[in-house]
């Protein structure tokens, strides 16, 4: 895995699962992006900030 940390929760209204992923914190703060993206699988969705080939 390609990311220092990952949390996964759930959206408290959506129910939808939400995936954050923090590569590096080796140089302080930073700003990120966000995506909103439907995948076919919650998996897939984590694969894609980890920086893992896609199934």
């Amino acid at each position: 895995m390609d990311a220092e940390r990952v949390l996964i929760e759930k959206g408290p209204r959506s129910g939808l699962p939400i995936i954050a992923a923090v590569h590096s914190t080796a140089l302080g703060v930073a700003v990120g992006g966000c995506r909103m993206w439907a995948y076919p699988d919650w998996r897939d969705g984590l694969d894609d900030p980890c920086g893992r080939p896609r199934r």
